[in-house]
């Protein structure tokens, strides 16, 4: 699985929050493999997003997120925005604070 992170305003990252959820769906056999979580950042209003997904194609959709190590991604975050809670990484990864 590959990880990357990148700081939006507000609601910026809708517009891959949009492209995210039909490349789940066509690749349902890897949906596990696709995960949009969110930190709240600072100033208010700013947040850290990271994806992660299978492989390098899908990760060149997200132009403008940095590549990151599984070692960089924080353990607790404040908005799961896509994937399947009930397995993979977000089930066993991350803890949600609210």
């Amino acid at each position: 699985m590959i990880w990357a992170k990148r700081r939006f305003s507000g609601t910026e990252y809708t517009p891959y929050q949009e492209k995210f959820v039909p490349l789940m769906r066509a690749q349902k056999s890897r949906s596990e493999q696709f995960v949009m979580v969110a930190v709240d950042g600072e100033p208010a209003g700013a947040s850290d997003c990271y994806v992660g997904v299978p492989d390098e194609l899908c990760l060149r959709l997200f132009d403008g997120f940095a590549r990151l190590s599984e070692d960089e991604l924080p353990s607790a975050v404040d908005k799961v925005l896509v994937a399947d809670r009930t397995k993979g990484d977000v089930a066993t990864r991350f803890k949600l604070r609210r």
